[in-house]
């Protein structure tokens, strides 16, 4: 599998795995991703999700919060 492919997974998934109501932190989104994502992609590691978390918050599918020195996303809510 070539990487833009495996980007395209992780991304998917973390839409899946944020929400619209309650921001994130990084910690938080790896304890809540699909048990069997996981298990199909054991070599995913922090770095891969915070790479297409900014990939995410570039194309505005997400958005970054700052509290308390820690960082937090939050999907966002497309209209139309």
């Amino acid at each position: 599998m070539n990487k833009e492919n495996l980007d395209e997974i992780i991304q998917d998934e973390l839409l899946r795995t944020l929400s619209f109501f309650e921001p994130m932190t990084l910690e938080f989104i790896y304890l809540d991703l699909d048990d069997s994502f996981l298990e199909n992609y054991p070599n995913i590691h922090i770095q891969n999700l915070s790479d297409n978390l900014k990939v995410l918050e570039e194309k505005k599918l997400i958005k970054t919060q700052l509290k308390d020195e820690q960082k937090y996303w939050i999907k966002i809510y497309q209209k139309g």
